[in-house]
């Protein structure tokens, strides 16, 4: 298993100068979109599997994985810090600092709504199948727009035109439910969401920019996985490695670091005799 891990490790450390090029390119996009999971970390000399966090952040062309010892507040907004645009998250109270600069405009993302509906559906099935049917409204009319290839202000317009009466209907109808259901009951979790997040949610059908969901939601449906590995150890975070679906991944098209893909594979496959690996500029 040693072997392995320092197999996968050294990819890592080649390919780390193309996954810093690609995390620069998001930041200086105008809009990216992040989610993230838990995931159990082996520390040596620690009785239990630690609890870490692999965050994914992306946009149309980049995907970029991270990971972190726990979820802070402080590291999303240290990392974030150089970005101004918008960011389609669920509603994690710990973006709310990313938020309050003023430079990062939220967008949410009806996905994560959408489950709590479905989770609903197991104690209150005919309420909680009402309500999804409104965003799964939504998302027809979002899908006909994307089929006709509207953008900008046409897009605008076919999302006021609509969506906006079903995300009206939609809030009439969280405001008459939320009174009959208990403050323990999954459906009331999924009613808050909506009625606490309106305008992050809701806040696509009057920017044609924004999205309403989260892509990182299909992320694993199109086999964007990606091929990370802990370094044994707490407080050393792991490369952030572009996903693929090949062997070895291809560069972007355009990609200044195209030439260092091969390199770097070809480096893997046949390792220098000498202990130390330097990059080779």
């Amino acid at each position: 298993m040693g072997t392995l891990v320092s197999f996968i490790e050294r990819a890592a450390d080649l390919l780390a100068p193309v996954d810093g090029y690609h995390w620069r390119q998001l930041l200086a996009g105008s809009w990216m979109a992040t989610d993230g999971t838990g995931l159990k970390v082996l520390v040596p000399k620690l009785p239990v599997a630690h609890n870490g966090y692999i965050e994914l952040y992306r946009n149309e062309d980049l995907a970029v994985f991270q990971y972190e010892a726990d979820k802070s507040s402080e590291s999303v907004v240290s990392k974030l810090a150089p970005f101004v645009g918008k960011l389609t998250a669920d509603a994690e109270h710990r973006f709310n600092a990313v938020f309050e600069t003023g430079r990062v405009i939220e967008t949410g993302c009806n996905a994560h709504g959408r489950r709590k509906f479905r989770d609903a559906e197991a104690t209150q099935p005919g309420l909680a199948k009402e309500g999804g049917a409104f965003i799964g409204a939504i998302y027809g009319e979002e899908d006909k727009a994307q089929a006709l290839g509207l953008v900008g202000e046409a897009l605008r317009e076919h999302r006021q035109r609509y969506i906006r009466p079903i995300a009206n209907d939609f809030e009439v109808w969280l405001a008459a439910v939320e009174p009959v259901l208990l403050p323990s009951e999954p459906l009331m979790a999924a009613v808050r969401y909506y009625r606490n997040h309106r305008d992050a949610l809701f806040r696509f059908i009057d920017d044609p920019d924004a999205h309403d969901n989260s892509p990182t939601e299909r992320a694993p449906d199109r086999r964007e996985t990606a091929r990370t590995c802990l370094r044994g150890q707490l407080g050393r975070r792991p490369p952030r490695l572009r996903p693929s679906a090949s062997w070895p991944p291809a560069a972007p098209s355009g990609c200044p670091c195209r030439p260092t893909f091969a390199w770097a594979f070809e480096r893997l496959r046949h390792p220098p005799r000498r202990s130390s690996l330097e990059w080779r500029t």
